[in-house]
């Protein structure tokens, strides 16, 4: 039997994110928080791997995962937390854990599909800071227990503290609104709230354009159902009503956007009015 394991990704800590269970602030400074976290155990049930009794501990709020050598599964309580900076210090001020003889915990078959966080201490780890709605933050893995293959030890954490500091600033201080999702998925929302990344300035810049090429001379839609060259005679545009025999060759022009979807990336450059395409006329 081949085990699942299924990976978590930071994103969805946005509805799910309960810190208010064994998560506490300790104190906060100008580019720098410190947390406690006490672990709370809510189940423990032996289950077979790979032919194996083992023993898979549940912990509140906690997600599932591997332990830094990707061998065995593992579970750990994430600290979604803002920072100033995409680069950041963790410092463990205090580690109380007690050690036991169990079973061991199940081993993971499966490939890793997502990058190893950096490893600080066996209790504490985290994904390197990404940008997430204006804001930076990085996802703090705490592991409540850590396990000794060799002495089939586990070392069961009872309290952590650690303190995250922000190393110099990527964040401009704006008195923004606050957001309903952050503001429920991040430890120190209200530490970070207006600390936000700026907005680049091509973003809102805009082009005024004076007149479009739509405000003078006669105009005809031609419908295009496929990309190519096409050929549009003297009878076709006849049969459609233009008057072809009152325009002069040299005035015949043609304008298409290319019929596409505007770019997702929202500074991206895109035109402000119809674009002249090549034509080759015959007479």
């Amino acid at each position: 039997m081949k085990a699942i394991v299924y990976s978590f990704l930071p994103v969805v800590l946005l509805s799910a994110t309960s810190f208010g269970q064994g998560i506490k602030i300790v104190s906060e400074a100008s580019n720098s928080v410190t947390i406690e976290v006490i672990p709370d155990s809510i189940a423990a049930d032996t289950i077979k791997s790979a032919g194996q009794s083992c023993l898979q501990l549940y912990f509140k709020g906690g997600l599932s995962g591997n332990n830094s050598a990707g061998t065995f599964m593992s579970s750990f309580i994430p600290v979604l937390l803002g920072l100033f900076s995409r680069n950041v210090r963790i410092r463990v001020l205090q580690s109380d854990y007690e050690s036991v003889e169990m079973l061991p915990p199940p081993r993971s078959l499966s490939v890793r599909s997502v990058p190893e966080s950096q490893k600080v201490t066996r209790f504490v780890s985290f994904n390197q800071p990404y940008d997430l709605r204006r804001h930076i933050v990085s996802l703090i893995k705490v592991h409540p227990y850590s396990y000794d293959s060799t002495t089939g030890t586990y070392e069961m954490l009872k309290k952590i503290v650690f303190q995250v500091t922000s190393v110099g600033s990527n964040v401009t201080m704006e008195n923004v609104a606050t957001d309903p999702l952050l503001s429920n998925a991040l430890v120190n929302y209200s530490q970070v709230k207006d600390a936000v990344i700026s907005r680049p300035s091509a973003l809102f810049k805009t082009t005024a354009i004076t007149s479009s090429v739509l405000a003078t001379g006669t105009w005809y839609k031609i419908a295009v159902y496929q990309n190519g060259i096409y050929k549009l005679t003297y009878d076709q545009l006849k049969k459609a009503g233009v008057p072809v025999g009152s325009i002069q060759l040299n005035t015949i022009r043609m304008f298409n956007n290319g019929g596409e979807m505007l770019p997702t990336d929202p500074t991206a450059p895109r035109p402000n009015d119809l674009v002249e395409n090549a034509i080759y006329v015959y007479d």
